[in-house]
């Protein structure tokens, strides 16, 4: 679609905005220190064991205003978790090493088949030899690449009060930062250095300083349950007077009772577990499905129910979380767990006891790729020809030289973040008008379709767990009550994304079906349903005014930029864990040209196969888990909402525009953009219609 003159001053605004962002950065990194660097809260510095981390806490007495904490630092390379309590770093004089291996092997074996795609050899000791930074970049773009994934050491504080609410705040440690710090380049140069060594980190190893939690306040984001949790746990507190919560159907107590199954997951071991859990061996005379049975129950009793701690045993939350982090080799234990670790403890420590040797079969091959379609959308409600027009439009940027996160969020914040390099500069809109889009054309919808291609590591277990408290009146006794949110997840990262030649800017009608535009596919609904069909995202109204009170020039709605975030880890947008990969994950069958022909309210009709087990984690997994864009500090992405009134006149039904935005908790300061701004009339007159009334009919591809 050419660009009129109105989207022209949009991007003339939005290129000098992006070209002072390019600016600031690495000029604001020009003087620092060669043996320290500041990332968010968190203090680096070079450390003399390869593949390590010293983590060192500057104060142990886990203290804010009276007030103690407790909690893990859990560290993450290519797939790979290391945690370690707040206790334990204590106990070892507020000094601990954690280090990789597996994690490393697959990050040199990620970057080699990226650097190998555009004609060059990487090796962990050397990195490229014979070309600069400044010339990769070049090699990159000329194959189409606009961004590249590259090893990252995230490093994740998950704290809690004496009440058990969560703060967290996450950090992230790539061959930039070394080069910023070690060698004392600025931003620009270590950059360029970064894309020809991308493993001088890990060869060196780090230490990181975590700061007082006075100093660390300021960057901790609070983490509030998912709703489910919420409710559940105000049950317990009303129906537990009656006592009838304690010691009530778990086989494998984690403290001193338990309410069975509060997810109501089928009893019997569903499709996808027998399909996933692999009998490696066994006693004779043990049948399959005592194995199947017995692992099931065990997933349902450590990670489906509710379970109980008596205060008078356990006083507080630390030695609750400590009990967590030990029972059963640890199966309990918060974070990320590969399914294949948690089969290894079913079968020696929980389910059996070392008689039987189980595997995971995992979903994919690992190190296996698929491509993403990341979409950005506008949508147009139940407009009348008789309304006059306005034009919407949605511009998205970035410049070379940035440097942005990513990673599986829950709750909206990115736990496990993997940095990701832009290597090109690139601009696209889209913009919808009334006329012609809409009433002459029949389009509906406009989306910018950005390809992002993901390696899929492994399948795992990701386990947070929520606290409240309860008392029993029948009996007097006091409880903590931990409540899990556990999903099995099919864990990826990103490993490139396309430069601006290989974006879709296209046009669809009410149906989805492509109208016009570059790099389309047929139908929007599959990369809708990709995108959103396992998250059910938060809403804001961004903009309501009546139809005379619409500027006649472009006017900004809403926007993201490197202003947006002076915190480390805010979100920029998001979307569902790719749908096709959890569907594989949990043996859930589609028929996808079903969903390209069918309107969402009957992609219901498209699920051919899909056991009650598999639909209850999918849906728990809807609430709480994501795959989210953040910024790391050194972010060039900008992209912007406008509005303008293309008609005199100043009668028509009023404007709203709905943001769907990622669940985001803990006030960081923006609201991250989930897809799409739906756009629809409001009022009495001809047009008009209140969000959920006759003609405000919902767009296409959302949980709503």
């Amino acid at each position: 679609m050419s660009v009129n003159t109105p989207m022209k001053s949009l991007a003339v605004v939005l290129t000098v905005a992006l070209l002072i962002i390019a600016l600031i950065i690495p000029l604001s990194s020009s003087n620092r220190s060669p043996r320290s660097l500041e990332i968010g809260p968190l203090v680096v510095e070079a450390f003399s064991t390869p593949k390590c981390v010293e983590l060192v806490l500057a104060d142990r007495s886990l203290e804010l205003n009276g007030v103690k904490y407790s909690g893990v630092v859990e560290l993450e390379l290519g797939g790979e978790t290391r945690s370690i309590t707040l206790d334990e770093i204590v106990k070892r004089g507020g000094v601990a090493r954690v280090c990789f291996e597996k994690g490393v092997e697959r990050e040199v074996e990620s970057v080699r088949r990226v650097y190998q795609g555009i004609g060059l050899n990487v090796t962990f000791d050397k990195g490229v030899e014979g070309l600069d930074g400044r010339m990769i970049a070049e090699r990159f773009r000329s194959h189409g690449i606009g961004a590249i994934g590259v090893p990252t050491v995230s490093i994740n504080l998950w704290l809690r009060d004496g009440n058990g609410t969560i703060y967290a705040s996450t950090g992230s440690v790539s061959s930039l930062h070394y080069y910023m710090l070690v060698k004392g380049l600025s931003y620009a140069a270590a950059f360029e250095e970064s894309l020809r060594d991308p493993f001088a980190h890990l060869r060196s190893g780090l230490k990181v300083l975590i700061p007082s939690l006075k100093e660390l306040y300021p960057y901790l984001a609070r983490i509030d349950p998912p709703g489910f949790v919420k409710e559940v746990a105000g049950e317990v507190s009303i129906q537990g007077v009656s006592g009838s919560y304690v010691n009530t159907g778990c086989t494998f107590l984690l403290g001193d009772g338990c309410l069975f199954n509060y997810l109501n997951y089928p009893t019997q071991p569903p499709s996808f577990w027998r399909d996933r859990v692999r009998r490696v061996f066994k006693p004779l005379g043990l049948p399959d499905e005592q194995v199947y049975s017995q692992t099931w129950k065990a997933f349902i009793d450590l990670y489906g129910s509710i379970h109980l701690f008596d205060k008078s045993k356990y006083p507080t939350l630390e030695s609750v979380s400590n009990r967590l982090n030990t029972v059963y080799a640890s199966a309990a234990r918060e974070g990320l767990q590969s399914m294949d670790e948690v089969l290894f403890k079913f079968g020696n420590y929980v389910a059996f006891t070392g008689s039987v040797g189980l595997e995971w079969s995992p979903s994919m091959e690992p190190g296996s790729i698929f491509e993403f379609k990341k979409p950005f959308v506008l949508s147009l409600g139940a407009f009348t020809a008789s309304d006059p027009s306005f034009t919407v439009a949605f511009t998205y940027g970035h410049f070379s030289a940035g440097d942005m996160g990513s990673g599986v969020a829950y709750m909206g914040y990115v736990k496990y973040l993997r940095e990701y390099y832009w290597v090109s500069t690139d601009m696209a809109q889209i913009s919808l008008s009334l006329v012609p889009n809409y009433l002459n054309e029949g389009v509906r919808y406009a989306a910018l379709v950005i390809p992002v291609f993901m390696e899929y590591v492994e399948d795992k277990l990701m386990l947070t767990w929520h606290f409240s408290e309860f008392r029993d009146s029948s009996t007097g006794v006091s409880y903590w009550v931990a409540t899990p949110v556990a999903v099995v997840i099919p864990y990826h990262k990103i490993l490139l994304i396309s430069s601006r030649s290989q974006w879709g800017t296209c046009y669809y009608n009410a149906d989805g079906g492509l109208v016009k535009g570059e790099n389309c596919a047929t139908s929007l609904n599959n990369i809708l349903y990709n995108a959103t069909r396992y998250l059910v995202p938060d809403t804001k109204i961004v903009y309501f005014k009546p139809y005379g009170g619409i500027p006649t020039t472009l006017s900004t709605v809403d926007y993201y930029n490197a202003s947006s975030t002076n915190i480390v880890n805010i979100v920029a947008d998001g979307a569902g864990l790719a749908a096709e990969a959890v569907n594989t994950l949990l043996g859930i069958v589609v028929d996808t040209a079903c969903i390209a022909s069918s309107r969402p309210e009957l992609w219901s009709a498209c699920q051919l196969v899909a056991g009650p087990a598999a639909e209850r984690m999918a849906e728990v997994l809807s609430q709480s888990t994501s795959f989210a864009f953040s910024s790391t500090g050194f972010n060039t992405v900008s992209f912007m909402l406008a509005i303008k009134r293309d008609s005199g006149s100043t009668t028509g039904p009023g404007i709203a525009i709905e943001k769907y935005s990622l669940i985001m908790t803990g006030g960081q300061g923006f609201t991250p953009l989930y897809v799409r701004y739906h756009v629809y009339p409001v009022g009495s007159v001809v047009g008009g219609c209140s969000p959920g009334g006759s003609g405000c009919e919902p767009p296409l591809g959302f949980n709503e």
